[in-house]
């Protein structure tokens, strides 16, 4: 069963709203430029330390991990970041409106990464997976945590429950997006057992972070396993049923040489179609097109085979297979540069505006991927369709820090 234990985190002791910063990952490079400009003390001059170069540097350079460990020292420092006395979980909270999740923060395994303990769903990238190993070879620190998820333990979550309720949390702020994140210490010994008596946890996001912290255990014990905080990766874990996935939409940027008339006529001879305008699907089986003259939901369900690998029956699978790639063209979509990937977050009149304004021919909007089939196609040892599911709120780069 996979180990969960307790640790000394690096914590910051001042502003962890303005340190802490949103994962670097969904982060573009003019966004992380703004958040700088705002507030030299931000995690994303750590995270993203060519920010802080001439522009053009390659962000994959020598020198840009220079300047990480350089910004990561003086920021710890000036904030500064503080190291707990003795090892803890950490209760984390997040509350984005109406939506609550409480989970733990702790190390995990790498040996139960690499033993299939830690369940993925998704393919990583090298360059991704290289950039991450430098990183983390040069800081010595996992500053950005994975989010994992596990079935529900009545235990586990009394544990929980009862700390919150009879104590405050040592941080509590609202982030520039709106989500409150609060921290609790918890010193519970208990704990250990219960989450080695798990099957397994599933990696939600953080593929590459944990892909790339199996790397550097791999690079530091060499022929002959040593013993130290590398063998583990910073986590935070939340119970299934707690989980908020919302759905990860298309945008087309060009019709491979037809037109919106043959799109529409396309769809609607494969589909059965629902003729409704500024509706997001309402189900799973159900998708949105919408174009500049139409917008309609149709149906996928008939393609949703009892005999197939379950990843093969996810809306997003069907929409590549029988529409992406026989009519746009689109072979691989994680490096065809004719189709973008929208989180959810934005919502479909996000979608509608960039059709309207032409940023985009055409947007395909979905409805989300359930926990339960994350859950069903990691146990099958299958792999998802890319940007298949946008996990929200998000945990923070820089609040909890782990160094070895």
């Amino acid at each position: 069963m996979p180990k969960f234990i307790p640790f000394k985190a690096m914590i910051p002791c001042s502003s962890p709203e303005s340190v802490s910063a949103p994962p670097y990952d969904v982060l573009n490079l003019e966004e992380c430029k703004s958040i700088a400009a705002r507030n030299p003390k931000s995690f994303v001059n750590v995270a993203r330390a060519e920010l802080a170069l001439p522009e053009g540097t390659d962000p994959y350079s020598d020198q840009v991990y220079e300047k990480a460990l350089s910004n990561f020292q003086k920021l710890k420092k000036e904030v500064p970041y503080l190291q707990d006395e003795k090892e803890f979980y950490y209760i984390y909270k997040l509350q984005m409106g109406s939506h609550v999740q409480f989970g733990v923060a702790a190390l995990a395994s790498v040996d139960d990464y690499n033993e299939g303990k830690i369940k993925k769903h998704e393919k990583t990238r090298k360059d991704k997976e290289d950039d991450r190993t430098r990183h983390i070879m040069k800081t010595r620190s996992h500053s950005g945590p994975v989010l994992l998820t596990y079935k529900d333990d009545k235990k586990i979550n009394s544990i929980i429950n009862e700390t919150v309720k009879s104590n405050e949390p040592f941080v509590s702020f609202t982030a520039e997006s709106g989500v409150v994140n609060s921290l609790w210490r918890l010193d519970n010994k208990e704990l250990k057992g219960l989450f080695e008596r798990i099957d397994s946890f599933y990696i939600a996001d953080g593929h590459h972070r944990a892909a790339s912290a199996a790397r550097v255990a791999e690079k530091i014990n060499g022929s002959k396993r040593r013993e130290g905080g590398h063998n583990h990766f910073l986590a935070v874990a939340f119970p299934a049923p707690q989980m908020k996935i919302l759905p990860y939409n298309r945008l087309m940027l060009d019709f491979n040489r037809k037109t919106e008339d043959e799109l529409v006529k396309f769809i609607e001879g494969k589909f059965p179609v629902t003729p409704k305008s500024g509706e997001s699907p309402a189900k799973t089986g159900d998708i949105c097109v919408i174009t500049e003259k139409k917008q309609f939901i149709f149906s996928v369900q008939k393609f949703k085979l009892k005999n197939n690998p379950p990843e093969k029956n996810l809306d997003v699978a069907i929409l590549q297979e029988e529409i992406l790639k026989p009519f746009f063209g689109i072979d691989d979509p994680r490096t065809d540069k004719r189709i973008d990937f929208v989180g959810g977050i934005k919502g479909q009149e996000f979608l509608e505006t960039a059709v309207k304004k032409k940023n985009a021919v055409a947007a395909f909007s979905m409805f989300p991927v359930s926990v339960n089939e994350i859950m069903e196609i990691a146990d099958a040892g299958g792999i998802m369709p890319p940007k298949s599911t946008w996990f929200e709120p998000k945990l923070r780069d820089g609040l909890l820090l782990d160094e070895f």
